[in-house]
């Protein structure tokens, strides 16, 4: 369905509660330029900064520079800090997940 992005955001849950998400297939999907996506509107769904960060790094190669201003705004934001205790991080992750399931289930459906 060349929907990457959704693939790679998919790719944190497999880690589950705080867990490593499959980075391998998230980058990949990430490299793909034949996206039907519209990335970056499905950043605010990501929770993993190492993703975030990859993500920055993707779009400054390419030259990008307007969807690595979104990543980075993203990436700033409080909640996701890794310096925060694990509740506040626990409630990002649930948050950004049920909003991500909402909105695929508004696309597939």
């Amino acid at each position: 369905m060349f929907c990457f992005l959704q693939a790679a955001v998919l790719c944190q849950f497999v880690g589950g509660n705080g867990g490593d998400c499959d980075y391998a297939t998230a980058f990949r999907s990430l490299e793909e330029r034949n996206s039907n996506d519209a990335m970056d509107e499905l950043y605010d769904f990501i929770w993993d900064v190492t993703l975030l960060e990859y993500i920055v790094s993707m779009h400054a190669k390419r030259g990008e520079f307007s969807r690595k201003r979104i990543a980075l705004d993203i990436i700033t934001q409080v909640e996701i800090n890794i310096n925060n205790n694990e509740e506040i991080l626990r409630e990002a992750r649930a948050t950004r997940r049920s909003a991500f399931m909402r909105y695929l289930c508004s696309v597939f459906l």
